[in-house]
């Protein structure tokens, strides 16, 4: 029998009220619960009146087992072996389902009810949104008129997307409709809350800005210090809008300059503060706060519009929804909150059916989930999870909620709150290196819970430390390396290379780790070895190099249906063999002939395509008879049963030798398989299904589903989403300079919970309101929060040791405690969190030089050289001039097209990826980590002439988006620099600057500039790959 820490025991035998077990990583949550239902079933309680819920299926079916094996080996519950099979031990959807099939009568449907994928629901959506514009423009109402007027050019494409967008994410709320009908009073009637939000951001950064004041003076003399404090003075210490508004306008323009030989982490503080400062000048632009609100006001008449749509649009999709009897798992959840809530005899019943409801993985709960465990709770509630592990807020999962309940039952005795802290995962060294990094990125504020206060873990698995005593160093490692710029090698690349050595090291020294199930030190193994990455875009790079250092891999990844054309190559036989049927006219039929007849499946030779195509003898073809006989069972076969024998007959798996990677398409083709037997359940023929598919392709839909190429004795590769409640002995965690996707928010039209939908104001150029900026900063701060609860997840899969793999770092500030939220606030990557603890870990660090073979290199090239065409296809690049003719409103760009070879695209690329980082650059404090090289080299060009450096005190506008009314035309200028006496225009070209056409471009720039500010315009044209400027004379 285990021995259970005071904590675990108080967590299985604790009754009377809500419960909430905070369990950390590895501190043994399963096992405490499964304990639970045990000592429950023991006092008399029967396993069906304890509901236990999961969030996933694999999860459920997991939990289950788990208690029948604890049922089996306790004395005097034989009957409840009787009784687990009908038990609910399941997920949130599969006990939604019950409930509304249980008690469908009460919603006037039949218990028939069919759970259909989301895509057909979408593409559906899709044709609803059309019908209701189309009927909108024939009416030409007025209010209907200004939105199109305001938020369309050329088609109408970007507004259908921003309210199919903002109806999905009302669609996930259980009261939608009430949302909708309640939408204008709540969220237009007052700014109020709005106002204060924004205040208190203002605050929020000034607060940042007197922290990093506090850090500056270590590393400046009181001399300076007392010119900064002066400075900034009046601001600080001012308590109203309107007087900070002053005090910020009433600053001279340059900052107090820092003195000679300045320490590099000082300067770096002063430009953070300079930083702050420069975001709070462009968002305390309005004068009063009365200016605010009349700014809103200025939407409401477009959100009016967009809400009547999205009402119209809800009504008739829930129709076409009863109408078929189809839903999705969302439908059922709202479903089942309906029928518990307006039906007492129904919720009393349920409520009085368990004797308790238990939650596993409280943190991943969403509103929804959180609503209908309300209805049917009786204080007798059991939440387990850990809200650092909560990392799926894109499934709609809101920590907070477990956050609020913690507090709550920790601060009063509205129910009990147990700390589960021991980890018998992993060794001590790995719990303490845990401990050091997260006492210095998590608190409450930024990551959810407060790490130093009671979220540490305590190591308590003692028999590392006996059985499992090694002389091994069980500290993590920072391999840290600088790359070679002379090999044409990446960092990815240098990265795996890094990790692949190190392993093959530990294997050949026969490293040893401790195996828990039989209590003994092996020798390690690869499939001891795990590497997290947070993107799953370099998998196959670290197979190819694995494959060249002889060791053995296996990836663990979601993959997209649409991603290979062997789906593509499938859906065109179909389509032939039903064309053929239906006698369809020849050109359709051609076009199904000729993309089957050259796949991989039938590779007939171009002169027989084409002698049968030119002759009209497609029927004489083994292709076309084979399809015929085929389709003789077309009407009389289900299309499931037609779909495996099309495959058999064709030998489908036979041809898969040809294009590789045999498993995963396997797993791809049974995906397709179960996906036709769910929509046929739905009515749909083999004919309908081919038209899904045609949708989903053409829609830009997609479906995921999981591919596993594993092996027993391998090593392992798979994102971070993907480990989590996963264990490994050893984890290597690559990949650190990629930069997290936070949240840009271009989209002219977007939605918020909080803050509900946000337009901006619309006059002769789009205006974004201060919502926009508050929504950018909360989504910011999410977004990080969740990075470092991800953080978290990745490393505490550890066992044995952590081994982190990153670019060498420049000596920072010594690490002291937790790193300041003004530092934090602007992570944008692991690199940039590791770099802000960087000296705590210098004792952990190990520079290393593992350069990949001439002979990879040559094979590399080799392979670059020879890169693959698909089979039968020949690509012939020509170059062509095409003359774009404008249509409707003018663009102010170059009307050249040009279809390139490969070496020009890859410069445009280049190009492309310039403008990119310079659109999301700040000028004043420019942020280039993570960057090449190369790209690196070109910024810091950009930076350092005279168009930057003489401007720095003046604002920066990058993406400068611009819609004049009057001349109708539109464009995006890349930079717009705003002075006092002038504005200045920079447009970024790839390397030509001298083309004529671009001085047009710039001067149509000019002219919209000089009306909309009466100022004096100076344009510029700047090439990235020469590092020069021209200034462009006025016409």
């Amino acid at each position: 029998m285990p021995r259970w820490t005071p904590e675990q025991q108080q967590a299985i035998d604790e009754e009377g009220k809500n419960i909430i077990v905070s369990a950390g990583a590895g501190s043994g949550k399963t096992a405490v619960l499964t304990e639970r239902v045990i000592r429950k079933l023991k006092s008399g309680v029967h396993i069906n009146e304890l509901l236990v819920l999961t969030f996933t299926n694999a999860a459920a079916a997991e939990m289950k087992e788990r208690i029948r094996k604890a049922i089996r080996k306790t004395p005097g519950l034989e009957e409840e072996m009787n009784r687990i099979d009908g038990a609910y031990i399941t997920t949130f959807d599969s006990f939604a389902l019950s409930i509304v099939k249980k008690y469908h009568t009460v919603l006037n449907c039949t218990n028939n009810i069919q759970i259909t994928d989301d895509v057909v629901i979408n593409i559906k959506k899709q044709e609803i949104l059309e019908q209701i514009l189309d009927e909108k423009y024939l009416l030409q109402d007025k209010r209907f008129t200004k939105l199109i007027h305001d938020f369309c050019y050329k088609d109408d494409k970007e507004l259908k997307k921003a309210i199919l967008d903002i109806y999905q994410k009302i669609e996930l709320k259980y009261d939608k409709e009430h949302f909708l009908d309640t939408y204008l009073e709540n969220y237009t009637q007052s700014w109020d809350k709005v106002i204060g939000d924004y205040l208190e951001s203002i605050q929020k950064k000034r607060i940042q800005m007197k922290e990093l004041l506090q850090e500056m003076a270590s590393f400046f003399d009181g001399k300076y210090m007392t010119k900064v404090e002066d400075y900034l003075y009046n601001f600080l210490n001012k308590t109203t809008y309107e007087d900070q508004k002053k005090a910020l306008d009433n600053l001279e323009p340059r900052f107090p300059t820092l003195p000679r030989n300045s320490d590099e982490e000082g300067k770096s503080l002063k430009e953070q503060v300079k930083s702050i400062l420069d975001e709070l000048k462009i968002e305390m632009s309005y004068t009063s706060l009365e200016e605010i609100k009349n700014e809103l006001n200025a939407t409401v008449e477009n959100q009016k519009e967009i809400i009547e749509i999205l009402q119209e649009l809800d009504r008739r999709l829930t129709e076409y929804k009863e109408q078929e009897e189809i839903y999705n798992f969302t439908d059922i959840s709202r479903m089942a909150i309906k029928i518990v809530s307006d039906n007492q005899e129904i919720r009393e019943e349920l409520t009085n059916s368990f004797h308790e409801i238990m939650v596993d993985e409280y943190q991943d709960t969403s509103d929804t989930q959180e609503a209908f465990i309300n209805l049917i709770a009786n204080n007798n509630v059991y939440m387990v999870g850990d809200i650092k592990q909560s990392i799926y807020r894109f499934r709609n999962a809101n920590p907070y909620l477990f956050k609020q309940k913690y507090d709550t039952y920790r601060d009063t005795d509205q129910g009990i709150k147990i700390d589960l802290v021991k980890n018998f995962r992993s060794r001590r060294e790995v719990l303490e290196d845990i401990n050091l990094l997260f006492n210095q990125f998590m608190d409450d504020e930024i990551g959810g819970a407060d790490y130093q206060e009671s979220h540490q873990m305590v190591f308590g698995n003692m028999a590392y430390e006996t059985e499992g005593k090694t002389e091994d160093n069980h500290h993590m490692e920072l391999l840290t390396y600088t790359l070679d710029k002379s090999l044409p090698i990446t960092k990815d690349e240098q990265e795996a290379f890094i990790i692949g050595q190190d392993i093959k090291d530990k294997i050949e020294n026969k490293y040893q780790v401790f195996d828990k199930d039989t209590s003994i030190l092996r020798p390690i193994e690869y499939k001891d070895f795990v590497i997290l990455l947070d993107k799953s875009k370099n998998f196959e790079l670290y197979k190819k190099i694995f494959e060249y250092l002889q060791i053995p891999l296996s990836i663990l990844k979601e993959e997209s249906l649409s991603k290979d054309n062997d789906i593509l190559v499938i859906k065109n036989l179909l389509n032939l063999i039903v064309r053929i049927k239906r006698k369809d006219n020849y050109d359709s039929l051609k076009y199904s002939f000729i993309a089957t007849a050259r796949s991989y499946l039938f590779e007939l030779p171009d002169e027989e395509i084409y002698e049968a195509i030119i002759k009209n003898k497609l029927q004489d073809t083994s292709l076309y008879q084979m399809c015929q006989e085929l389709g003789k069972s077309l009407d009389e076969t289900s299309a499931s049963e037609f779909f495996l024998k099309v495959i058999k007959r064709v030998e489908y798996e036979h041809h898969l030798l040809k294009i590789g990677n045999i498993t995963s398409f396997q797993v791809r083709l049974e995906y397709v398989y179960n996906l036709i037997e769910s929509l046929e359940k739905n009515g749909y023929t083999i004919e309908d299904i081919i038209n899904h598919l045609d949708a989903i392709f053409d829609s830009g839909q997609d479906l995921k589903f999981n591919v596993n190429t594993d092996s027993s004795n391998s090593c392992k590769i798979m994102t971070i989403h993907k480990s989590k409640g996963l264990e490994f002995p050893i984890c290597y965690f690559a990949g650190f300079a990629s930069k997290f996707n936070l949240r840009d928010l271009k989209e002219r039209i977007l939605f918020d919970n909080t803050y509900g939908i946000i337009l901006p104001v619309v006059t002769d150029f789009y205006k974004d309101t201060i919502i926009k900026a508050l929504v950018k900063e909360k989504s910011t701060e999410e977004e990080i929060s969740e990075k470092i609860r991800l953080f978290y997840v990745a490393l505490t899969r550890a066992k044995e040791k952590m081994i982190m793999v990153t670019e060498k770092m420049e000596e920072e500030r010594e690490s002291v405690g937790l790193v300041s939220s003004a530092i934090r606030s602007k992570y944008n990557s692991f690199y940039s969190m590791i770099k802000s603890v960087y000296t705590s870990l210098l004792p952990y660090e190990k520079e290393v030089e593992v350069t990949p073979s001439k002979d990879y290199l040559l094979n590399k090239n080799d392979m670059q050289e020879n890169s693959l065409i698909l089979p039968n296809d020949t690509i012939t690049v020509e170059e062509l001039d095409l003359v774009a003719t404008p249509v409707e409103y003018t663009r102010y760009s170059k009307d050249i097209l040009h279809l390139s070879t490969k070496e020009e695209q890859d410069k445009m690329d280049f190009g492309t990826k310039a403008h990119q980082v310079l659109e999301q650059l700040n000028f004043k404090n420019p942020n280039l980590e993570g960057l090449n090289n190369k790209m690196k080299e070109k910024i810091e060009a950009f930076l350092k002439t005279p168009l930057i450096t003489e401007n720095i005190d003046a604002t920066f506008y990058p993406e400068y988006e611009f819609l004049d009314q009057e001349e109708h035309t539109h464009g995006i200028m890349d930079l717009v620099i705003e002075k006092e006496d002038k504005m200045i225009i920079v447009d970024y070209k790839l390397k030509n600057i001298d083309d004529s056409n671009y001085d047009k471009q710039l001067n149509g720039y000019r002219e919209f500039l000089k009306k909309k500010t009466k100022k004096e315009v100076e344009c510029y044209l700047y090439s990235i790959i020469d590092e020069e400027y021209r200034k462009v004379k006025e016409q």
